[in-house]
């Protein structure tokens, strides 16, 4: 999966991408730019293919990509595709560990599906991405532990299956506590606000 794409000489594009073998990859797209690309659709941020690469003078070069799915959803909706670039951001940062790529497209999944609020996808994402890559706040004496109804989610969330991390439930009042809580700890183990989590929460309700 397209998680980051920069225009690179005169018709190039350097990917980041996601993997679910391989964690995280940087990928040169020859040519992506130019009109009637075979690579174009699949160096898109957001994207998901299945990618043939080769490698020369140690860079990854994409010879070959199939097109998986590309979150149509998302891209008609402005504060839902912010709030993807977001995660992939986030993902970019948490890769060296745990699953950021199946995380990542099923969060990407959750939001095209609209059955959860974008904040429990963001909140859930954040603290499954921070407990994987070993920031548990519930081990970390440093940070008061989650109470209530933050706990439980903590738990169910650390626990749960890839595919099922976006599947509970939060009054509103507690839903917001603990997005709150969650993107706390999260900048502060990140050390920085994303410029792309400014932009989401300028458009966010």
């Amino acid at each position: 999966m397209v998680a980051r794409a920069v225009e690179y000489k005169e018709s190039d594009i350097l990917l980041t991408v996601l993997t679910a073998d391989e964690g995280k990859l940087t990928v040169s797209a020859r040519g992506a730019r130019k009109h009637g690309s075979p690579h174009a659709a699949a160096s898109q941020v957001l994207c998901c293919s299945r990618m043939v690469l080769s490698e020369y003078r140690d860079r990854l070069t994409l010879k070959e990509a199939e097109v998986l799915e590309t979150f149509a959803g998302l891209r008609e909706d402005l504060p839902s595709m912010a709030l993807a670039v977001y995660l992939a951001d986030l993902a970019q940062t948490f890769a060296p560990e745990g699953d950021m790529f199946h995380l990542t497209v099923a969060a990407l999944l959750a939001l095209c599906k609209r059955k959860h609020p974008p904040a429990l996808i963001k909140a859930a994402f954040e603290m499954r991405a921070l407990c994987d890559a070993g920031f548990d706040p519930t081990l970390n004496p440093a940070l008061p532990p989650p109470q209530g109804d933050a706990a439980s989610a903590t738990d169910y969330i650390r626990s749960a299956p890839v595919s099922k991390v976006f599947s509970f439930t939060l009054g509103e009042a507690a839903l917001k506590k603990f997005a709150a809580l969650c993107e706390r700890i999260t900048l502060e183990q990140t050390e920085r606000m994303p410029p792309s989590l400014e932009y989401y929460k300028g458009l966010a309700p």
